[in-house]
């Protein structure tokens, strides 16, 4: 029986792997031909806010078979860390900055940063895709509500806090929040 369940879980990451590289090919393709349109309308063309919608939306894909791919090399423990040194607070000021260009933000988003860089070494990517993440929970659960994020020093390390003002996550559920895949229902409020 453990023999069975491990080829079918080799299986199953191989199939996700194979998913996410085939997804790859046509995601660029319509990427590609935005972009190739986007080059000869006019700004004021009908037709540009759909091919803007087009640039989000194969961006958005992008992210999805990322992440479908990461998830594929954390389960065979393959996935590798690219660190170099990187200015924090610029990297949380671009992630930001793609938030307030790429979306509605109906209660407002806004990012206070030290004056001063904080050099970290660390993968800038994940950074990115973990600050992405934690911006987009906290717009989707704040509503109209203004979400901020801040990043400070913190003694010898450096801490990027978002704060938001929505419902929070049940006091039950806080010892699930990293475990593989958890998820909890987002209408109910935190005691204290």
């Amino acid at each position: 029986l453990l023999e069975q369940l491990q080829d079918t879980a080799q299986q199953r990451e191989a199939f996700i792997s194979m998913l996410g590289h085939e997804l790859r090919n046509p995601l660029n393709a319509i990427a590609g031909a935005a972009q190739i349109i986007s080059r000869r309308i006019e700004d004021d063309d009908p037709m540009a806010e759909v091919v803007s919608m087009l640039h989000r939306q194969s961006g958005l894909m992008r992210k999805l078979v990322d992440e479908l791919l990461d998830i594929a090399r954390l389960e065979r423990g393959t996935i590798e860390l690219e660190r170099r040194p990187v200015d924090l607070p610029d990297l949380v000021r671009k992630v930001v900055d793609d938030f307030r260009t790429g979306r509605i933000i109906l209660g407002g988003l806004s990012c206070e940063l030290p004056s001063q860089g904080i050099p970290v070494h660390a993968d800038p990517s994940r950074i990115a895709q973990c600050v992405t993440n934690l911006l987009d929970n906290a717009l989707k659960f704040s509503r109209d509500l203004p979400v901020n994020v801040e990043v400070r020093r913190n003694g010898e390390y450096a801490e990027v806090v978002v704060t938001d003002h929505g419902v929070g996550i049940p006091a039950g559920d806080i010892h699930r929040i990293f475990e593989r895949y958890a998820q909890v229902e987002g209408e109910r409020r935190t005691d204290g």
